[in-house]
């Protein structure tokens, strides 16, 4: 009887040790889990953008929310309402390979298809302590709105995209971030302003995730 009592404890002790097993094997494997990999974080994100959730994107790009960008202003338009608002998003978004890794930072090729046409670029994912980032330069794009005038400087315009009225850039800084989409961009101007009177005032933009801005330029007779 003493020996089945030990092999009972003995099993009981093994049947718990079992279940810390699993326990451990099944903990984590959610979004930003520890040991995630820098392939699956870039994944992530561009999940993220192809189903609308800014919000969620936004958080892998922490070097936008814990200090200024150096050339745009603000991250207002990085929001749900204004991914909502595109008239494309990206879709089908996949990694095609790996260009570059070392140590803290790994590149990767992406493709996607935007509007119904095929694109591709790069994404820099980072290190930022245990979790993959996405670099601070990339992930998003920039849109850039300017009157020319016939003579001086070109000056900003104000805008409207996702019911929201954009104006000068805050700082002087001359655009705006966006994540990824085709846009529709209302100006907002005096049409007595315009250097030829059939100038669109509004018009379609497509922003990419290569950091580099889109410009639209509107010619006027002076800036108001």
């Amino acid at each position: 009887m003493a020996e089945r009592a030990g092999l009972r404890r003995t099993a009981g002790v093994a049947s718990a040790l079992l279940v810390l097993v699993l326990a451990a094997c099944t903990t984590g494997g959610g979004d930003g889990a520890p040991g995630e990999t820098a392939q699956h974080a870039a994944e992530r994100y561009l999940g993220y953008l192809a189903d609308g959730d800014a919000a969620s994107a936004l958080a892998m790009v922490p070097s936008l929310t814990d200090s200024p960008d150096k050339v745009y202003a603000g991250v207002e338009l990085l929001a749900d309402d204004v991914l909502a608002a595109a008239e494309s998003r990206i879709e089908n978004p996949e990694i095609t390979a790996e260009s570059d890794g070392a140590g803290s930072t790994a590149t990767f090729d992406v493709t996607y298809s935007l509007d119904g046409e095929a694109r591709s670029g790069r994404l820099m994912m980072q290190l930022d302590g245990a979790d993959w980032v996405v670099g601070s330069a990339d992930g998003k794009g920039a849109l850039v709105v300017e009157l020319v005038p016939a003579q001086g400087d070109p000056g900003p315009a104000t805008f409207e995209i996702a019911g929201r009225a954009v104006g000068v850039a805050e700082n002087g800084r001359p655009g705006f971030l966006l994540f990824p989409g085709v846009y529709s961009i209302p100006v907002d101007l005096d049409p007595s302003l315009l250097v030829d009177a059939a100038t669109a005032l509004e018009t379609t933009v497509e922003i990419g995730f290569d950091g580099q801005p889109t410009r639209v330029e509107i010619p006027v007779s002076s800036v108001p």
